[in-house]
């Protein structure tokens, strides 16, 4: 006869010798023999190799802390093609607890852990690195939350929920100022923005109770390029012109500010190398003063009050235990 393959799944010799292809998958009549004007015909299942990786997905993976996250794990062989694994299951030291189905719970402490988790099948294993967060709980959804309320945000708008709690005043919305998107539009005096500053508070415990990597008393945080890490300051912090946070999106950022953070007109906070606004965070001891057309990047966590001054723009979020003043600013969520 002569031999072909008519429908994929690898190849074939004069002989009949046949060579499966890199796909794994069932081929339909794909070898043919044919002598004359009469042929004959072979189906061919092309199985999956031997397993040569497992991924861990996702990764990396952001997770508040003591919240949990699903991860799973995809086997495949030298070609790419799919292989059932059962994998057994680790979580690194410090970075929190996984089950056998791959359900991670994260730890206490914020931070980044390369390949925290683990999934193993044989000799093969994949990893996945975990940023774990500050767990904000119901505070996360709100873009403004006040203690005795916000006022003067005439032309503001708030993208996110708002609220404040336990005074629950907040002037000028909706008259002045708007909740957009991803805000729900109401304005949460209740049981909502209650428990919203319940877990601001022990969020505030949790960013305070962080070691410090490096100590910038004294120091302008303007023209300066920041990794991630823990930076404090013993009493108040500045930033004049541009402060640059350079790094993965695995990268968390802490401002540990002892008393006041003050920034003069046009302070920004510029965001590279794939760093996200939401694993930034400014705890302030007392209060927040923002200078004219501001744009800030990052949770801002504050015992006291922030006053943002005209035309600022923040991505992150505003959570105060007393109020926040606003004027013309934008909010949104991060």
């Amino acid at each position: 006869p002569v031999w072909s393959v008519a429908a994929g799944g690898g190849t074939i010799s004069g002989a009949g010798l046949f060579t499966a292809g890199t796909v794994a998958g069932v081929f339909a009549n794909t070898v043919t023999a044919t002598a004359g004007g009469v042929s004959g015909a072979a189906s061919v299942t092309v199985a999956a190799g031997a397993l040569a990786t497992i991924a861990v997905t996702p990764s990396p993976a952001t997770v508040p802390s003591s919240t949990s996250q699903q991860f799973t794990a995809l086997g495949e062989d030298v070609n790419g093609n799919p292989v059932a694994i059962t994998p057994t299951w680790t979580a690194s030291s410090g970075a929190g607890t996984i089950d056998g189905s791959g359900l991670y719970t994260a730890g206490t402490a914020p931070g980044t852990y390369p390949d925290a988790v683990q999934a193993t099948s044989g000799s093969i294993s994949g990893v996945a690195t975990v940023t774990v967060t500050v767990n904000l709980g119901m505070a996360t959804s709100f873009a403004l939350l006040g203690g005795s309320g916000a006022s003067s945000c005439t032309g503001s708008t708030v993208f996110g929920d708002a609220g404040a709690d336990p005074n629950g005043t907040i002037t000028g919305f909706p008259s002045l100022c708007s909740i957009s998107p991803p805000g729900d539009g109401i304005l949460h005096h209740d049981a909502t923005a209650t428990a919203a500053q319940v877990d601001l508070s022990t969020a505030i415990s949790t960013l305070v109770a962080m070691p410090c990597t490096t100590n910038l008393t004294g120091l302008d945080l303007g023209t300066r390029t920041l990794a991630p890490g823990v930076y404090c300051f013993a009493t108040t912090a500045q930033l004049t012109g541009t402060v640059t946070l350079d790094g993965p999106a695995t990268g968390l950022w802490v401002f540990k500010i002892g008393t006041a953070l003050t920034t003069a007109a046009g302070g920004t906070v510029t965001l590279a190398g794939g760093a996200k606004a939401s694993n930034v965070y400014w705890q302030l001891g007392t209060s927040a003063t923002f200078g004219a057309s501001n744009a800030f990047q990052g949770n801002l966590v504050a015992s006291g009050s922030i006053t943002f001054g005209a035309g600022t723009t923040l991505a992150g979020r505003a959570l105060v235990k007393v109020a926040v003043t606003m004027d013309t600013d934008t909010i949104t969520l991060p």
